[in-house]
């Protein structure tokens, strides 16, 4: 529908540009076709005796996006550019939805010159017309939230009653009984949402559970088998990946609790600007996926095909292998996962390099932290008559100083009281349990300290038998710092329930000190990651309670490392700066810069009391 418009003239002239959008399936519910805001665009036009310069058509886009919507954005550019002077929509919820874009584009029109028409009413000039604008624009924005609503409560609605809504994909090894199947008559109505076990794949399933927990085959082994006889894959690829199979491994369907309402979607246009961690390429969609709150969760029953005690058991195994990595913590790195590309945003990988003396011979292979994007895309063209694409830069940060830095950032924030001050003046402390509350927590902790003991003596056990077959002393080393942190955050909260209790029965109730909690915290934080005999398994746990993520950038020969602390830890959003040239006689300089804005840092806004204690 868009017509192009070639060179217009510099001065601008008197004409209209249309403007139709639609949201997904709106149309027939509404009466908004295209054709028909179209039409009444056009006459609109033809009573104002205005030349149509342009008509531009945004399908299936929200009206509560912007820079997405490319339709708009050339309508916006014809009458900045001076080819028109009107922007003819047919009313306020196809112009937009969202009270702050429409006052944007707006702006943006009017300091143009130009002027917005809609086909359903009009607004003067006037201080009266830009306040009934803003009241349209407003109920425009509540419809939208209203009809948002209104969609949502009915998926949850129908989840309750124990009926899948809005999956278009379903887990493998089941089919969901759709509208479709209901209409070809393979299934009553009733059983619209159903789970159904297709027989073919749950064979395959079965056969991996059976496999994985039986101790015969691991991630690595199921994969190359299923690959080798060329088993059919859940998805569109053509092999199986160790993702796929823990997937499988870690889904709760499997057990007969199917979930709805793990995630969220969050619009956030600013993505458009990001690119994909693996391809490296600007991402399309501006929603993402955010886990939600457990407790908004809802669980349908259907039918398992492993048992629970199975289910259980293999989630033990997986927790296991990945404390050891192979039965070897220390392949784990501190901060694996959480380094990230200044450049494209894509995760950074450790490699090796090998590094050669004036003779020729390997003196030591130093690991750098390399953009993976950057390497996937090598990886992809590297074929006969493949053109090279990177998809990123070219750079290399040494793993051993960007993991250094942020074991001193870690340290330096210890010994920020005044940054300590904040996070208390912001949060307020958490009030004290009643007591009847912290008496039935007590009791849950001592249970569940009991059951820990269990688990501390069956580790032994099998620490020992493991040690008389052969394996090394250290295979277990993981699994007893996991244990041993457990209880000391458990311990640790039994023994503030338990002043709780004494003090409610004097009268009074304590007052923990936040700013001593948080120190303490971040102290014993930096003497683990400084320590080189925990595991990285251990330190990758650790710094997951206190930093969000890792950005080293390059300023000549310095590296600077951006630690980005999770909130609550320095009052906010804040960083911390490592500065280095790479040498070991530099001094490290820090800095802590407050306040970090989303468009500078790239930094994610995050909500929420601080995590004063329970940080280990």
């Amino acid at each position: 529908m868009n017509r192009p418009s070639g060179n217009g003239p510099t001065q601008k002239t008197r004409g209209a540009v249309i403007y139709t959008r639609v949201s997904t399936g709106e149309q027939d519910r509404h009466g908004t076709s295209p054709e028909t805001q179209l039409r009444d665009c056009r006459q609109k036009a033809l009573e104002l005796g205005l030349p149509i310069v342009n008509e531009y058509y945004d399908p299936g886009i929200s009206g509560g996006f912007l820079s997405s919507r490319p339709g708009m954005m050339a309508a916006v550019a014809d009458i900045q550019a001076g080819r028109a002077d009107t922007l003819i929509c047919a009313n306020m919820s196809r112009y937009s939805r969202d009270a702050e874009h429409q006052q944007a584009l707006l702006k943006s029109i009017r300091a143009a010159g130009g002027r917005i028409v809609f086909c359903d009413m009009t607004f003067d000039d006037t201080p009266t017309g830009d306040m009934m604008f803003g009241m349209v624009g407003q109920f425009a924005q509540w419809e939208r939230a209203e009809i948002r609503g209104r969609l949502t409560r009915g998926l949850y609605r129908r989840a309750q009653t124990g009926a899948q809504p809005g999956r278009a994909t379903p887990p493998y090894g089941y089919h969901i009984v759709g509208h479709r199947d209901v209409i070809r008559g393979e299934y009553p109505e009733s059983d619209l949402g159903r789970y159904v076990v297709r027989e073919d794949q749950a064979a395959v399933v079965r056969r991996i559970y059976a496999a994985y927990h039986a101790g015969t085959h691991s991630l690595t082994a199921l994969v190359r088998e299923l690959n080798a006889e060329a088993v059919p894959t859940p998805g569109r690829s053509e092999m199986w990946g160790m993702t796929t199979v823990r997937y499988i491994l870690m889904n709760t369907v499997y057990k007969g609790v199917a979930v709805y309402g793990r995630h969220d979607n969050v619009t956030d246009e600013a993505r458009l600007q990001e690119r994909h961690w693996r391809t490296g390429e600007l991402l399309k969609e501006p929603r993402r996926r955010r886990p939600a709150a457990p407790e908004t969760w809802i669980t349908m029953p259907c039918p398992a095909l492993v048992g629970e005690a199975v289910w259980e058991a293999v989630q033990v195994r997986l927790r296991e292998n990945k404390a050891r990595k192979g039965g070897n913590p220390q392949r784990v790195r501190m901060l694996t996962g959480r380094v990230f590309c200044p450049h494209c945003g894509a995760t950074l990988t450790l490699g090796t390099t090998k590094r050669r003396d004036r003779r020729g011979n390997i003196v030591g292979k130093p690991q750098n932290y390399v953009c993976y994007a950057y390497m996937n895309s090598l990886r992809r063209d590297a074929r006969p008559g493949g053109v090279l694409t990177p998809a990123c830069v070219p750079t290399a940060y040494a793993g051993e100083i960007v993991e250094r830095d942020t074991a001193t950032a870690v340290g330096d924030a210890a010994h920020h009281p005044e940054s300590i001050a904040e996070v208390l003046a912001v949060y307020a402390p958490e009030p004290p349990a009643p007591p009847e509350q912290a008496r039935r927590e007590l009791a849950a902790v001592d249970k569940a300290l009991q059951d820990l003991a269990s688990q501390e003596a069956a580790a032994v056990q099998a620490q020992i038998a493991g040690i008389r077959a052969g394996a090394s002393p250290d295979a277990y080393a993981a699994v007893f710092a996991d244990l041993a942190a457990r209880r000391k955050d458990m311990e640790g909260r039994r023994g503030a329930l338990s002043r709780s209790v004494r003090e409610a029965g004097r009268g009074k109730a304590a007052a923990p000190d936040g700013a001593a909690l948080t120190r303490q915290a971040l102290e014993d934080a930096w003497q683990v990651l400084t320590s080189p005999k925990v595991p990285g398994a251990v330190k990758r746990d650790i710094v997951a309670t206190v930093v969000e993520k890792v950005v080293p950038r390059r300023e000549g020969e310095r590296v600077i490392t951006d630690v980005f602390f999770l909130p609550g830890v320095l009052g906010g959003t804040e960083t911390l700066q490592t500065r280095s040239d790479g040498s070991d006689s530099t001094r490290a300089l820090f800095s802590v810069i407050s306040a970090v804005s989303d468009a500078a840092s790239g930094a994610r806004r995050f909500s929420g009391p601080p995590p004063l204690n329970g940080l280990l």
